[in-house]
């Protein structure tokens, strides 16, 4: 084990910091997140840091779980012998916690995805709307809000430069698309 190693998260059962039968009640599935804080110098041992977060064995969410006691913030002499397994225990529970995470994350994108392609659908209506007389000031009322009032502007560049015009700043669209 080298430098290379400290920061490194592991979970330890909870039987393996409190030893068997002074397990406290209700923490029997418990696994706890420590890291590798430094290397002993006999390299066989380790000092590790309490991240206070655990999870339930087999479960798919850490919990902020502070060490109210001081007791179980250090661990000045766990055995490198058994990181790999500790920190493929974390390995695989922190990929469980991510999956759900990045499900949540393409649930959002695709509704946003449906939402915006909604939105270009809707295209086809302002057409016909504006075929049927309405202007396009009355469109964006419609569909947008006015921030402020219009205001004088004046344009900088091209075949109307210097010329004066109104210009209005709009608010995002207030249309709710998840009603149907």
């Amino acid at each position: 084990m080298n430098s290379r190693f400290v920061g490194k998260r592991i979970l330890l059962k909870a039987q393996d910091i409190y030893g068997r039968g002074r397990v406290p009640c209700g923490e029997e599935d418990f696994l706890f997140q420590y890291h590798l804080s430094s290397i002993n110098d006999d390299c066989k041992s380790a000092v590790l840091q309490y991240d206070e977060k655990c999870i339930k064995n087999g479960g798919n969410q850490f919990t902020n779980y502070p060490d109210t006691t001081g007791d179980e913030s250090t661990i000045t002499n766990y055995c490198l012998e058994t990181f790999t397994v500790d920190h493929e225990l974390f390995n695989s529970h922190q990929g469980r916690v991510n999956r759900i995470i990045n499900d949540e994350k393409d649930l959002m994108r695709k509704m946003q995805h449906d939402t915006r392609t909604k939105a270009t659908d809707d295209v086809t209506d302002l057409d016909a709307k504006i075929s049927e007389g309405a202007t396009v000031y009355a469109l964006l009322v419609a569909e947008f809000e006015p921030c402020v009032e219009l205001r004088p502007h004046y344009i900088e560049r091209g075949p109307h430069k210097g010329k004066q015009t109104k210009k209005q700043k709009w608010s995002e669209c207030i249309v709710d698309f998840y009603s149907d």
